[in-house]
């Protein structure tokens, strides 16, 4: 039993002191993370439009036709990159921002590949509850967004993020 003058305090601490990044550089991943999203998402799109065995046969995956990045969606990556890594002030936010921004546009186009499968494709024997086949379904979409994003997404993501912060401390802006 407590006594009259003892009080009951909670201790909670400031949780927007813990993040590595500001509201600003927060943005900014979020932004960074949702533009590769959209680029992976067009990627695979464009390749279920012109691959003739995805298109025909509507696959949940090929497997030797697969939607691969053009260089000029690699160009984009690098380009984008480039430039949200030059608007992040911090080494550690850039590091973090880096890895969140990259989990960002990996679920971002998870979820456009199991929507376009179910909608699109009109796959919907992978998703029924009954002997797991939704199973099948994260599987190949785990595949493909996988097959797209790597080595290239994020390689030159990366190597975009590090040149903008180098042009950022070169230029200090």
């Amino acid at each position: 039993m407590l006594g009259n003058k003892a009080k009951l305090t909670l201790n909670i601490p400031n949780i927007s002191k813990s993040f590595p990044f500001r509201r600003k550089e927060a943005l900014v991943i979020l932004l960074w993370g949702v533009v590769l999203g959209i680029v992976v998402s067009e990627v695979y799109w464009v390749g279920y439009q012109t691959i003739p065995l995805l298109y025909y046969y509507k696959q949940a995956y090929g497997w030797y036709d697969t939607p691969n990045p053009t260089i000029w969606d690699l160009l984009l990556v690098l380009v984008v990159s480039v430039f949200f890594g030059a608007l992040i002030s911090d080494t550690k936010a850039l590091f973090y921002g880096y890895i969140v921004g990259m989990i960002l546009a990996f679920l971002l186009s998870f979820i456009y590949v199991l929507f376009y499968m179910w909608n699109v494709l009109r796959l919907e024997y992978l998703f029924t509850f009954t002997d797991f086949n939704w199973e099948w379904a994260v599987l190949f979409a785990i595949w493909n967004v996988g097959k797209i994003m790597f080595p290239q997404v994020i390689f030159l993501s990366l190597l975009g993020v590090v040149f903008g912060a180098l042009i950022r401390e070169r230029f200090g802006y």
